[in-house]
């Protein structure tokens, strides 16, 4: 019994650990989707504690419910990638902000600065 209840804490504390990671890329994400880049840097310590706090497992308790924590990777991806693509937009964002601001009319492949286009983020500068 007492491997049964050890087995369920550290499926327990990997859920936790799952949803802390979760809750830290939601409010990172956040952040980038609002334009806000001080929430973004006030987000980074939790980022920085939910990764650094990750609990190593090198197998999945038998008795863990499988589905439970699937769903809680799963939530957990969609934000990563939902940051990813935010992250990516608010990059091209910058650097369409500052070749508007640079000297002369076009961009290095030729193309006027009020034409530019980069990852499906159309931007008239």
């Amino acid at each position: 019994m007492p491997h049964q209840d050890q087995d369920q804490e550290l499926a327990q504390n990997l859920l936790d650990h799952l949803e802390r990671l979760c809750h830290a890329l939601e409010v990172a994400g956040d952040a980038l989707a609002g334009g806000r880049l001080d929430q973004l840097l006030a987000a980074e310590p939790g980022l920085a504690d939910a990764i650094g706090r990750w609990p190593a497992l090198a197998t999945l308790p038998p008795d863990a419910d499988r589905d439970q924590i699937r769903h809680a990777l799963g939530r957990t991806r969609a934000e990563l990638i939902r940051c990813r693509r935010l992250g990516a937009a608010l990059v091209e964002l910058i650097r369409l902000s500052l070749a508007s601001q640079a000297d002369g009319d076009y961009t290095r492949a030729g193309q006027e600065y009020a034409t530019v286009r980069s990852h499906g983020l159309e931007a008239s500068v």
